[in-house]
């Protein structure tokens, strides 16, 4: 029975977020990346959890009962309590940002970096799928903790303006990601391409379940946007037709003017 390991690294890296690639296709350089990664997600996990479990004891009953009231007639929760999954909500916030920071073709990073834009993408897409990953805990962990009904609440909250929002954001950004798997990808890229805008109202709605995520997102959604418009601006100077004649024979006479291709002669010539 033959088996064709590409399939099967190609499997692994996509339950793996990305960390498991082909050995022919990945570089110490991806190794190191992946490592450093992992690490400093698992550092600031702790952290958070530290940090989560400390404003915990500082809330007062009088402050649940203000900022955080009781959720069909239970007891009125600690803001804070869940230590876990509170850390979770807050990687996504800095998981999430480096997903829009990562696919900017111009941005400084990459240079800063050394790498392409190749290797951007790569990172995009497993910095996505781990942003995923954290968002489906920390949906697990919330709705145990406070059922699954309280998932489905727009009741506003002392971190935003409610569950739902967080509940659609996760469904849409998974249909993002049904999208982006590969064997879709490639049969679909179009469709690929579409699935990508919904990222904007999931990106609105994660604002909303938590408001403090704007803060993250300001800075790469600044340079997201300028990057796009830069590259909408050079798409319209590509390249464009100043005159087009029709000739003897079915043939037709085009001029087009290409600042692109005139750089690139300019530079061969010098």
């Amino acid at each position: 029975v033959s088996i064709d390991r590409s399939k099967i690294w190609g499997w692994l890296s996509l339950l793996t977020c990305g960390f498991c690639a082909p050995p022919d296709k990945t570089t110490s350089h991806d190794c190191l990346c992946g490592v450093i990664f992992v690490a400093c997600q698992a550092c600031a996990m702790l952290m958070e959890m530290h940090d989560v479990d400390r404003l915990a004891s500082q809330v007062r009953w009088s402050d649940r009962q203000s900022h955080y009231p009781p959720a069909h007639g239970r007891v009125a929760p600690n803001p804070f309590d869940e230590s876990f999954g509170r850390a979770l909500g807050r990687a996504l916030h800095y998981a999430l940002s480096m997903t829009l920071l990562l696919p900017t073709r111009k941005s400084v990073w990459a240079w800063l970096l050394g790498i392409n834009r190749h290797q951007c993408t790569a990172y995009h897409r497993m910095v996505s799928r781990w942003t995923m990953v954290l968002m489906a805990l920390h949906l697990l962990c919330m709705s145990d903790k406070y059922g699954i009904r309280d998932m489905f609440s727009d009741r506003q909250t002392c971190h935003g303006l409610g569950n739902l929002y967080g509940l659609l954001s996760f469904v849409l950004l998974c249909i993002v990601l049904a999208f982006a798997l590969e064997p879709i990808r490639v049969r679909f890229y179009d469709w690929f391409t579409r699935a990508h805008w919904l990222v904007v109202p999931a990106v609105v709605c994660a604002c909303l379940h938590s408001t403090n995520l704007l803060s993250y997102l300001a800075f790469p959604g600044f340079l997201l946007v300028g990057d796009y418009l830069y590259r909408v601006k050079d798409w319209s100077r590509e390249c464009a037709v100043r005159s087009a004649k029709a000739m003897e024979g079915g043939v037709a006479k085009l001029v087009l003017r290409c600042p692109a291709v005139s750089r690139a002669l300019e530079q061969m010539a010098n």
